[in-house]
């Protein structure tokens, strides 16, 4: 199933680059736009309860199975913690009634401290951002990686 994009003010500020902690101003992503990208449900339990075949990014990931294994394989690595933005929801009763629940295209990748972890986090976030034709350095990862998949 393709999806067409909704355009969100936010993904249009941070497509799929690294974001430096919430005091910056990095990306000319303003405080309220990056607050915006770091609220939302906890990754693997949306999906998990999720029966949409296809909840997350289904042009990359095909079925919510697919969607959840590469949630675990953040974790697996070192990801602090991974959410579905708030902005980037789509929850209205149409989605819910045509696909049996909500959809959503990004994700928000909270980074540890813990250098070695970092660094096996951001290998799979920049692999994610290449296969999307972005460059994986623009910006800095301080604290977290926002996913978009068009």
């Amino acid at each position: 199933m393709n999806r067409s994009l909704i355009a969100f003010p936010i993904c249009t500020l941070l497509i799929l680059c690294a974001c430096k902690s919430p005091g910056s101003q990095s990306v000319g992503a303003s405080k309220a736009a990056q607050s915006e990208v770091k609220n939302g449900p906890e990754a693997r339990e949306w999906l998990k309860g999720n029966r949409n075949e296809s909840a997350l990014a289904s042009n990359r990931f095909g079925l919510t199975a697919e969607a959840l294994e590469f949630v675990e394989q953040l974790y697996t690595a070192g990801a602090e913690r991974v959410i579905v933005p708030r902005t980037c929801l789509q929850e209205d009763p149409d989605t819910i009634k045509l696909e049996g629940g909500p959809y959503a295209d990004c994700l928000s990748v909270f980074l540890p401290k813990d250098s070695e972890k970092k660094s096996a986090v951001l290998r799979i976030c920049r692999r994610e951002i290449e296969r999307e034709g972005f460059d994986p350095d623009e910006g800095t990862a301080d604290d977290f990686v926002f996913l978009w998949w068009d």
